[in-house]
């Protein structure tokens, strides 16, 4: 789905870290902080801030609640964004499918 999931329907600004011309996609991240401190002296061998630029895209959001999907497991793993995730899917499991 070219969405992620959150507590509203938004567009928001995506941050990408990019380090010497390679795409951490996988430390994408719709808070810009979380985004970039990640990679560092501690986390890289020989790191130098100067090489450390940031992608900035739009990444729309949608409520889990809001796609009429009845999940049996849910994992997560969004750059330090869990609760809004969360708090956009907060009805009980199979409550889509009762009448």
């Amino acid at each position: 789905m070219p969405f992620g999931l959150a507590d509203q329907k938004l567009s928001r600004p995506l941050f990408v870290p990019v380090y010497k011309k390679f795409v951490y996609d996988g430390l994408a991240s719709l808070d810009r902080d979380f985004a970039s401190n990640w990679l560092s002296a501690e986390t890289l061998y020989w790191f130098s801030a100067a090489n450390l630029t940031m992608l900035e895209t739009t990444c729309t959001t949608e409520r889990l609640d809001d796609l009429g999907l009845d999940p049996i497991f849910i994992k997560i793993v969004v750059q330090g964004f869990q609760y809004q995730v969360i708090k956009g899917g907060s009805k009980p499991f199979g409550a889509s499918n009762r009448s």
